[in-house]
């Protein structure tokens, strides 16, 4: 839930914060200790989120997120579980590859796919 409160404060710091919480993981199990650290180093104000993982808040926000989960996934649903552009991805490297760089990512890794593509014959059907 700390993840929530902090991703409700902010977008722009969304990555950078859950990277820190997964660091921080290795070496503390406790969500808040976690983010205490990782809010140090964003303008994420921990206040705010320390009182939003206590309060009425932040089990509205777990109960939206577990709501749109849900509806997202009615049935068995694996993690990580990825989407590009909408597309549910198969979340392994060169699947995620193949549909980021075919999406458009002007990424270095994707200078020898987009390549590839430009060489393979056409055919009409």
């Amino acid at each position: 839930m700390a993840t929530l409160c902090a991703f409700n404060q902010t977008r722009e710091e969304q990555v950078n914060f859950l990277i820190c919480m997964d660091e921080e993981s290795s070496t503390t199990k406790d969500a808040l200790t976690a983010a205490q650290s990782c809010c140090s180093n964003s303008s994420i104000d921990y206040s705010a989120l320390k009182q939003c993982f206590a309060g009425e808040s932040g089990q509205e926000l777990l109960e939206e997120a577990s709501k749109t989960f849900n509806k997202e996934f009615p049935g068995h649903a694996t993690v990580p579980h990825t989407f590009v552009n909408g597309l549910d991805t198969i979340p392994l490297y060169d699947e995620l590859k193949s549909r980021i760089c075919e999406a458009g990512s002007k990424a270095s890794i994707c200078d020898s796919f987009n390549s590839t593509l430009l060489r393979m014959p056409s055919c009409e059907i």
